[in-house]
């Protein structure tokens, strides 16, 4: 009887372990190594029948900016081109007209000096020049002592310049008249430059030359003599003294 027992639990204990063995394979996941099992697979394109290709999205936008830098470039050399081209052909036409575009600077370059030649002419001979005042007072200048001679000069300077707005401002008829004057001096002295070029190179044939230069430099002379008295005056006399109103 105790053996009989004995040999009941030994089986209830070989039933329970394989129910466990059992239930344990049913809880664990299955595996299965399809690497060997499935062949290689190759995708091919039905449009033109050629193996696929997986494309790098970073190169194919790196390629369509080459693309278009490319095209950038040849696009400048063609207009660089076209350009000189455009060039080279007004040149030749230039050269083609080169008698015909020399006669016409020719003729600008003489109307230009004529235009300038009467312009100046007229306006070193213009009566409110300071030149023409002296010429129209040179007795005085010669006759009269240094202090009467400034005087007269010095009366003139406050008629020209004369301001309303400032009428006790003694300096700055004198400063206009430097500046006046100064512009006067340079003046004549460029037109007399113009004309001993055009006298040298032949022009005295075609206009009175000569004789404007001499009146020319008769004027320079005149407007020189008249700024070396005003000097001469300016070194006896204190500017304080003309702020003061006693000239």
């Amino acid at each position: 009887m105790q053996k009989r027992k004995s040999i009941n639990i030994i089986f209830n204990c070989s039933l329970i372990i394989l129910c466990t063995n059992v239930l344990y394979t049913q809880e664990r996941p299955m595996y299965i190594n399809v690497s060997c099992s499935l062949p290689p697979i190759t995708l091919n394109n039905t449009l033109d029948n050629k193996p696929y290709t997986r494309i790098n999205p970073h190169q194919e936008v790196m390629q369509v900016s080459d693309n278009g830098i490319n095209q950038y470039i040849e696009k400048i050399k063609e207009t660089r081109k076209a350009s000189f081209d455009q060039i080279n052909t007004l040149l030749a036409d230039m050269y083609k007209k080169r008698y015909f575009i020399g006669a016409t600077i020719l003729c600008i370059i003489i109307a230009m000096f004529f235009s300038y030649y009467y312009y100046a002419q007229r306006k070193i001979s213009h009566e409110k020049n300071w030149s023409s005042w002296y010429d129209r007072n040179s007795n005085f200048f010669l006759n009269e002592s240094i202090d009467n001679a400034s005087h007269h000069l010095l009366e003139e300077i406050q008629t020209r310049y004369y301001d309303k707005n400032t009428p006790t401002n003694a300096i700055k008829p004198l400063i206009d008249f430097c500046i006046d004057i100064e512009k006067e001096i340079r003046f004549i002295k460029n037109f007399i430059f113009v004309l001993r070029i055009s006298k040298n190179i032949g022009l005295q044939y075609l206009l009175n030359i000569n004789y404007t230069l001499n009146y020319a430099e008769k004027c320079q002379t005149s407007i020189l003599f008249l700024k070396q008295q005003f000097l001469l005056w300016l070194s006896y006399h204190n500017i304080t003294s003309l702020e003061k109103g006693n000239c």
